[in-house]
């Protein structure tokens, strides 16, 4: 009934009683339409169309999203040290424990996708500025 409303057209409504039976057309102006989202999800409309996201995070999605950060460092760290696309690597590594856990559960996907030959979890040399408390030393193999 929104979407037709919403796109210019009046919504036709028949109501029956026991004896009569009365027509009527409803028009976008004689409705308040609102739309609240559950709790934890976000909703947004357009043109009658509507798309609702749970915006709850799971320890996967958290654990997925530490993967992506990790990922992005090691590439930083690549590029820093003018290394090519297509070198190939060994990580040593060292982080805290949340995600640390991350790095052991997705390791082939890591190593897939900075082309790292190893991960090497290792004591920290030296400190870090990363937000993830993450320590990271990048060498390329021949």
């Amino acid at each position: 009934m929104v979407k037709q409303l919403r796109s210019g057209k009046s919504f036709e409504l028949e109501a029956k009683t026991s004896d009569t039976t009365a027509r009527y057309s409803i028009e976008l102006d004689d409705l308040v339409i609102t739309e609240t989202p559950r709790s934890g999800w976000s909703v947004s409309s357009h043109n009658g169309e509507s798309l609702a996201l749970d915006l709850e995070l799971t320890p996967e999605l958290i654990r997925s999203g530490l993967v992506r950060e990790v990922i992005r460092a090691i590439q930083e760290e690549r590029k820093k040290i003018g290394l090519d696309v297509s070198d190939r690597i060994v990580v040593q590594w060292h982080a805290p424990t949340d995600v640390a856990e991350a790095i052991k559960f997705a390791s082939g996907e890591i190593s897939a996708e900075v082309l790292a030959k190893k991960l090497e979890q290792t004591e920290a040399d030296g400190s870090t500025d990363s937000e993830l408390g993450l320590w990271l030393k990048v060498e390329k193999i021949d």
